[in-house]
């Protein structure tokens, strides 16, 4: 299923001169979400954020307002434990696209790691 999506994904890229950013965030977001699955293995690991990185970059290259070009940024660079930068982008995505599906994601993901500082009356009013 996986390969299906990548491929759909591939050939609007194709059909739009590399164009689409919702098939550049699509795979990206393949990418970021297998990354995570292979927690157990660095190499592959860090190949797929790379490539999830490369990816969400690409997007802000073609459109520098894509909220989800900067939500999966953030994500990967929580991956890598850049956690200050991270909540950097969420905060500016939840403040500026409150009512945004990526501001609301931004806005949970701040949550979560508010809760990992033990920042516990901050993340409740986010939740």
């Amino acid at each position: 299923m996986v390969s299906e999506s990548i491929d759909e994904y591939k050939k609007a890229l194709t059909h739009s001169n590399n164009n689409d950013s919702y098939s550049r965030v699509g795979l990206a977001n393949i990418n970021y979400s297998q990354s995570v699955q292979v927690r157990g293995d660095v190499f592959k690991q860090e190949e797929h954020l790379r490539k999830a990185m490369q990816s969400y970059f690409g997007v802000l290259e073609l459109d520098d307002a894509n909220c989800f070009g900067s939500l999966g940024i953030a994500n990967v660079l929580c991956e890598y434990n850049k956690v200050h930068e991270a909540k950097e982008i969420y905060k500016l995505l939840s403040q500026s696209e409150p009512e945004s599906l990526a501001g609301q994601n931004a806005n949970l993901n701040l949550a979560h790691i508010l809760m990992n500082e033990n920042n516990f009356e901050f993340a409740v009013n986010l939740y």
